[in-house]
């Protein structure tokens, strides 16, 4: 609901965010879509490895190897947009879609993961996963701040909580392998 308020929120502050001033002339928006793009391709990349796993293709310690290499693209990629100008008041707008994108590509991972965790018990991995998820919630929050560092005032609790979707998706993992 608080996801709901915030877009309407924004669409009644469009038309004066873009006729506001920007500190930043320079288009920086291509440099963050492609990180977003990035972690969505790395996430549903991830999501097509757990449904090896649930069909006996990979093993547990393979399926583990992978997460990390999730945990390390967000890694990455956070300490990437350290580096970056800020965004413009239109180009935060313009990560809202791409967000949105990479916030369902995380929700269906996680319903990937909810739904084969008797095989993560099975294979007494469950404890694993839990710690995984805790590990891949904090770099989606570090994430999170650092986009919102670059946005400028007037913007900011309205990306932060698209944003902070997320990390919302990733909890709803760690309530369900919390047994």
């Amino acid at each position: 609901m608080k996801l709901a308020t915030t877009l309407v929120t924004l669409a009644f502050l469009i038309p004066t965010i873009l006729t506001s001033p920007t500190r930043n002339p320079e288009r920086s928006l291509p440099d963050y879509l492609a990180i977003i793009s990035s972690l969505t391709d790395a996430t549903n990349d991830f999501s097509s490895w757990i449904t090896e796993y649930a069909l006996g293709t990979i093993t547990g310690p393979d399926l583990l190897t992978h997460s990390t290499d999730l945990l390390d693209a967000y890694a990455g990629l956070s300490g990437t947009i350290i580096q970056l100008d800020p965004l413009s008041n239109s180009d935060a707008l313009g990560l809202l879609n791409p967000v949105l994108g990479l916030r369902d590509a995380t929700g269906d991972m996680v319903d990937t993961l909810i739904t084969v965790q008797s095989s993560f018990i099975g294979d007494g991995l469950n404890d694993e996963i839990l710690v995984w998820l805790g590990e891949l919630k904090g770099e989606m929050e570090y994430l999170r701040d650092r986009i919102v560092d670059k946005v400028l005032a007037v913007l900011k609790d309205a990306v932060y909580d698209v944003l902070n979707s997320i990390p919302e998706q990733i909890g709803r993992g760690e309530d369900a392998f919390w047994t």
